[in-house]
């Protein structure tokens, strides 16, 4: 049975949560017959690596680690990301580094169906999946208005399946959220980083005060 196929028939009716998750809870990649297949250039379709937003340049980096199915990572790239976008990020004073933590298996999907293409579309469809989590989230069938905000971000509707299909990416993913949650000690979504120390709760006011604090010991 096809990945999606099997996702569709558990959502069927069911509203999404966000489930708790501790940091041994590792995504197995091998579920619904995804492959563990050895990573290989040939291999590697879809966008594979962190999701970075700003120039190389920037002297400060923070790592997001977020899941498409979390209230609290929708809220963080509706109202705090543009607020550090703007102000830091399209600046060339911030790199922003997104990581996919994901905490079930629909948002193991549709972590895969944002990084089908390249870097480009993945950055439209995580930063649309989440800041639209109020259009699909909870939704009886959320699958269909998911198809339709990818098409408008440029994913057509007859890959957005498709997508889903890749098992190399899959099984490089799942690993990588393993190895996070082990090395990292990530226990929950979001977990904002800023020099490894997490900036906890992420507001705003929090972000932007250590940020000009940071900046400060810099000149």
């Amino acid at each position: 049975m096809k990945v999606f196929t099997a996702i569709k028939s558990l959502m069927a009716g069911v509203a999404l949560v966000s489930l708790p998750v501790m940091a041994q809870d590792v995504v197995d990649p091998a579920i619904n017959g995804l492959s563990t297949a050895v990573e290989s250039e040939k291999e590697k379709t879809g966008y594979w690596g962190d999701i970075v937003y700003g120039s190389p340049d920037a002297k400060i980096e923070i790592v997001e680690y977020a899941s498409l199915t979390c209230s609290h990572c929708g809220q963080f790239a509706s109202e705090v990301f543009p607020k550090l976008k703007e102000k830091y990020i399209d600046t060339g004073k911030v790199r922003l580094r997104f990581r996919n933590f994901m905490l079930n298996q629909f948002d193991f999907a549709l972590t895969i169906v944002s990084r089908c293409k390249d870097e480009d579309l993945a950055k439209k469809l995580t930063h649309a999946f989440l800041s639209k989590q109020s259009v699909w989230l909870g939704q009886e069938n959320p699958v269909v208005v998911l198809e339709g905000l990818a098409a408008m971000e440029g994913l057509p509707l007859g890959e957005f399946d498709k997508c889903i299909e890749n098992n190399e990416l899959a099984a490089h993913i799942g690993a990588k959220r393993g190895e996070w949650a082990t090395n990292e000690n990530i226990e929950h979504t979001p977990t904002i980083k800023l020099d490894g120390i997490e900036l906890a709760p992420p507001t705003w006011i929090k972000i932007d005060t250590a940020l000009e604090m940071k900046l400060a010991t810099l000149k």
